[in-house]
């Protein structure tokens, strides 16, 4: 693998994976960048007559005898007889080899013929003789672009603009690499100046709105995406992301965004990423509720489309064609409602009632049980490790999975901006590592998005959220899902720590009554205390309704059924873990502590205290707002007071000695 093809810069320009096509009749559908090259190099002589008019200065003293080959090569080139007219260029400068206009002409016929590479050092043969060739600086990006060579793309195309400022590819084309480069203030430049000279094409349009994104400037990005919808209204994603836009932007833009997720519903009705976008603007729409279990049926996800089926009811429980949907999927169920352990220890809703359809009084069982993923079908596991500085802490982290982890997974990395230090750790740390796969927000966008980010890109069966500031100890992923197995209906999962509130071992409070930060005892290694947790735990695995961020394992059935972390309500975290915790038990699924596991938490240093503080004083406060209806001092008093990890404790007060608390 090379080195460089795991590092991805996030976000990257969603079509730079197309920039290889360039055929003339999907030009309308694909991206600038996919059909550039396409249009710097026309086969419509539009590009021949503006030649005509330069009077190349570089001709050799043969060029009159070459001319017959030259004047032959380009009949050919007109023709589409690229390997012919190649053969011609070729005897054209073996008799004359100072012609710029010949090497000019050649290299479009290489490009034309795919051969790029040869391409680039017959255009660089070109300028060397006639610096002032703007086409072929422009060419070159073209080329260095698709090739993932950006600074020199940048380089080539800023020449191009030097020598020739009307050129409006010239200026999109530059916008398309700076986006990639994750520089928006630029790219922003680029796309302006493009839109000034051609302001029909829609794809300039599009791609300023998404880089104006980016630097959050919400009011100019709808303008950007409002006229790239008015030239042409069929754009992938478009509506998406100027309801995106608008929901960013005001509250009051919301009635509007709704309205445009409506019209990105209609072109992609099973897109069920957009479904949750929309409920979260507009959470008490049945008609929402309806299409997403409709979308997660046709996508085999069952048990997720019964709970929304569910949910939709509940707002409106004389619907038929959701009754009727619900209804036709759990008839598909055959392993029954009967089980009573379906009802959990603190269900947040009551899947059981009696709805009305057709003046005929149904019970509807509402409560069902998810299946597991059996342990032997599980084929990858992904972790998402946010990092936000913290250098010291991240080094330790990693060394830490890459020494314990011996299950099959992916490190799916999240560098939020970090300074120099760490940044370029990550970079170096990644080209050593196949498994890990690097992503990065040149400014920081916070915890939530940053998580989000790994967990969109994340594939497996099991995907684990860990802070960047923990040590992770033998077996600890075996053993979580070893928690996840044990019962159907698990959906998260959560281990024991030093340092993680109600999943704090052997203490829950210090002597001020705040969380304990537990020491680890003289003389005993992560290793040794990880062993003696596991040597007298019972493993219970006790359902609890919380579970701590700092390692939280999720299935992807909870992701396909609740889609991701709220990054709107707690941007910068401290309590999205909560709301989603609460979303995966109002959708069925219950949470659990491997009480057998330890991961050592060193509580994150990516903040100071007095900020830390007012974040989780913000995430509470959003909570609240959200789930009114919780009562989340009553759910964490049963955590607080559950008898199997109070027995736990209890024998690792025995088996522990406190440096400041000796027995």
């Amino acid at each position: 693998m090379s080195n460089q093809s795991n590092i991805i810069a996030f976000p990257v320009n969603k079509y730079s994976d197309l920039s290889v096509l360039s055929q003339q009749d999907i030009a309308d559908v694909l991206p600038p960048q996919s059909v550039s090259l396409k249009m710097a190099v026309s086969e419509s002589g539009e590009q021949d007559r503006k030649r005509d008019k330069h009077s190349y200065l570089s001709r050799g003293n043969n060029f009159n005898a070459a001319k017959p080959h030259y004047s032959l090569a380009k009949a050919l080139a007109k023709k589409g007889e690229w390997q012919k007219a190649i053969s011609s260029y070729r005897k054209a400068l073996d008799i004359d080899s100072n012609s710029a206009e010949i090497y000019h002409s050649f290299g479009d016929a290489l490009v034309k013929n795919g051969d790029l590479d040869e391409a680039v050092i017959i255009y660089q043969k070109a300028i060397e003789l006639q610096p002032n060739l703007w086409e072929v600086h422009h060419n070159l990006g073209d080329i260095w672009q698709g090739q993932e060579r950006l600074d020199e793309a940048v380089a080539a195309y800023r020449l191009a603009i030097e020598l020739n400022p009307d050129f409006c590819w010239s200026h999109n084309n530059l916008g398309d690499v700076l986006t990639k480069q994750e520089k928006w203030e630029e790219a922003v430049e680029g796309y302006k100046s493009a839109i000034e000279l051609n302001p029909d094409f829609h794809w300039s349009h599009y791609n300023l709105g998404a880089a104006l994104v980016e630097l959050q400037r919400w009011e100019e990005a709808i303008v950007a995406y409002r006229s790239a919808i008015q030239l042409k209204s069929d754009l992938p994603w478009v509506y998406e992301n100027l309801a995106d836009a608008l929901r960013n932007h005001s509250p009051l833009s919301a009635k509007e965004a709704i309205s445009y997720y409506s019209q990105a519903l209609q072109e992609n009705p099973d897109n069920v990423k957009l479904y949750h976008k929309a409920l979260e603007v507009n959470p008490k729409d049945p008609k929402l509720y309806l299409g997403l279990g409709n979308a997660l049926m046709k996508q085999g996800h069952r048990d997720g489309a019964i709970v929304f089926y569910q949910m939709g009811l509940q707002l409106k429980p004389d619907d038929f064609e959701i009754y009727l949907q619900l209804w036709k999927a759990v008839i598909q169920i055959n392993d029954g409602f009967e089980d009573v352990a379906v009802q959990s220890q603190a269900d947040l809703i009551d899947f059981c009632g009696e709805r009305k359809v057709n003046n005929k009084s149904l019970q509807i069982p509402l409560s069902f049980k998810f299946s597991p993923v059996p342990q032997s079908t599980v084929e990858r596991v992904d972790i998402v490790l946010c990092v936000h500085n913290a250098f010291e802490d991240v080094k330790e982290c990693l060394n830490s999975i890459r020494r314990h982890t011996k299950v099959d997974y992916r490190l799916l990395i999240v560098d939020d901006g970090s300074q120099p230090e760490t940044r370029d750790f990550l970079k170096s740390w990644v080209q050593e590592v196949s498994v890990a796969t690097l992503f990065r927000n040149e400014m920081a966008r916070g915890y939530t998005k940053a998580a989000n980010i790994g967990l969109r890109a994340s594939k497996g069966d099991y995907i684990i959220l860990l802070n960047s500031d923990t040590i992770v100890t033998p077996g600890w992923i075996e053993k979580l899902i070893e928690c996840a197995t044990s019962r159907k209906n698990i959906g998260i999962v959560g281990p024991l720590s030093n340092c993680a509130s109600w999943q704090s071992i052997p203490e829950i409070f210090d002597k001020n009554g705040g969380w304990m930060i537990n020491n680890i005892p003289e003389g005993c290694s992560l290793e040794n205390l990880s062993d003696i947790v596991a040597n007298v735990s019972e493993k219970a695995f006790p359902c609890v309704n919380f579970v701590n961020g700092f390692c939280y394992m999720i299935k992807r059935a909870v992701i396909d059924a609740i889609g991701w972390l709220d990054e709107e309500s707690f941007p910068h975290g401290y309590g999205e873990e909560n709301d989603f915790s609460i979303r995966a038990r109002k959708a069925g699924f219950k949470l659990a502590i491997a009480d057998h596991a330890y991961v050592y938490h060193s509580k994150s240093k990516s903040f100071g205290h007095e900020r830390r503080q007012e974040l989780c004083r913000q995430g509470s406060a959003a909570f609240k707002s959200k789930h009114p209806d919780i009562n989340v001092k009553a759910l964490t008093e049963e955590i607080k007071n559950n008898r199997s990890l109070d027995r736990l404790r209890l024998k690792l007060r025995e088996h522990i000695v406190h440096p400041h608390n000796p027995e």
